[in-house]
């Protein structure tokens, strides 16, 4: 019976903490690793690279 009523406060202890928060933000961010290839043109690390340092900071 004691258990029961352990686990039945920690229960509520539980849900009253996650309800008292309030909204969280998930930043997620995705980008594909290429080879540096010759005819890679506009798609060539040196390129993309300031691109991809801007994205990385701003996350």
């Amino acid at each position: 019976m004691r258990a029961l009523n352990i686990a039945i406060l920690a229960t509520l202890l539980f849900v009253g903490m996650s309800c008292s928060r309030g909204p969280e933000t998930l930043k997620i961010m995705s980008y594909n690793i290429r080879l540096s290839l010759v005819d890679d043109g506009q798609h060539n690390w040196d390129i993309r690279k300031p691109a991809s340092i801007t994205m990385i900071n701003t996350l």
